[in-house]
C-alpha cells in the first residue's frame, strides 16, 4: 500500500494530540485515497516538519488525526532558488511539479522579452494559486517537507538585482557557457540562483545585463533543452552537492 501523506499548513499538533484535518485534505484522503480509520498517515507542512498520525474519525467531510511523532528534517544544500522564464502553461507547471521533487527552495516565474506568456495583476495571483496547489501535490507525492516559495512573476532586471547570495547561474547557449560543475570550481555553496531562460533564448541586451549583474553562463547539455527539461537538468545537477544535509536542526518558529 503506498503511504498516505497529507498537506497541513499550519503547525502539526504535538504527539497524543487529536485534531481535526483541513477540508480539502480531508476530502482527498478520505474519498481519493480510499483511508480508513486506524490507518497510518503522514503530514508534511511544507517548512520541514513530518509528522507520523493516525486517522482516528472520518465523517461530515472531515477526518481526525491523532498525531504520534513529529520529525523535524534540515534543509538541504544548497538551497536552490529557480528563476524560471514565463512558458506555456503545460511546461511551466510540469516544471513546477519536478522543482518541488527535487527540493527547490524557491520558484520565481521571469517576464523576459521572449517569453511566450505575460501575466499581470488578477491573472499573476490566479496563476500563482495554481502553481502552488501543484507544488503541494508534488509535495505529497514525493515525501518532500519543503515546499518551495513561488512569488508572483518580476521582470527580468528585477529578478537579477533580487540574486544577492551565493553564485549566481544562468543557463545559457551563449559560447563561453560551463558545465555546472566546472562553473562552481568545486565550491559546496549553501545558496545558489539557477536562470532557466525562454524557449527563444535570451536576448543580446539581456545575457549583458545578466553578465554585467555577475550571473555565470552555465551548460547543461550538448542539445538545446526545452524550458521545463532545462530546469531539471539544472535542479538534478544542483541536487547531487546536496544529497548530505546541513548540519544542524531547525531554529524554533517564530510566533504569529
Amino acid at each position: 500500500m503506498s503511504i498516505l501523506r497529507v498537506f497541513h499548513e499550519a503547525a502539526v499538533p504535538p504527539a497524543g494530540e487529536t485534531w481535526t484535518l483541513g477540508r480539502d485534505e480531508a476530502r482527498h484522503l478520505v474519498r481519493v485515497r480510499r483511508a480508513r480509520e486506524g490507518d497510518p498517515v503522514e503530514v508534511l507542512d511544507g517548512r520541514g516538519h513530518r509528522a507520523l498520525a493516525k486517522l482516528v474519525g472520518v465523517g461530515g467531510g472531515t477526518a481526525a488525526l491523532r498525531t504520534e511523532s513529529v520529525r523535524a528534517e534540515s534543509a538541504v544544500a544548497p538551497r536552490v532558488h529557480l528563476c524560471l522564464a514565463l512558458a506555456k502553461a503545460k511546461a511551466f507547471e510540469l516544471a513546477v511539479r519536478q522543482a518541488t521533487e527535487l527540493g527547490a527552495a524557491s520558484i520565481v516565474p521571469v517576464a523576459t522579452a521572449n517569453c511566450e506568456v505575460g501575466l499581470s495583476g488578477g491573472r499573476a495571483a490566479a496563476k500563482v494559486d495554481k502553481w502552488r496547489a501543484i507544488a503541494v501535490e508534488s509535495l505529497k507525492q514525493c515525501g518532500n517537507p519543503w515546499l518551495p516559495r513561488i512569488t508572483a512573476p518580476v521582470t527580468l532586471p528585477e529578478a537579477l538585482a533580487a540574486a544577492t547570495v551565493g553564485p549566481r547561474l544562468i543557463a545559457s547557449l551563449h559560447p563561453a557557457a560551463r558545465p555546472v560543475a566546472a562553473a562552481l570550481a568545486g565550491d559546496r555553496p549553501a545558496e545558489v540562483h539557477i536562470f532557466i531562460g525562454p524557449e527563444g533564448d535570451f536576448t543580446a541586451a539581456e545575457y549583458e545585463a545578466a553578465f554585467a549583474a555577475g550571473w555565470i553562463p552555465v551548460t547543461l547539455a550538448k542539445t538545446v533543452l526545452r524550458v521545463e527539461t532545462a530546469a531539471v537538468a539544472a535542479l538534478a545537477v544542483l541536487a547531487q552537492i546536496g544529497l548530505t544535509e546541513v548540519s544542524g536542526v531547525l531554529p524554533p518558529e517564530s510566533p504569529e
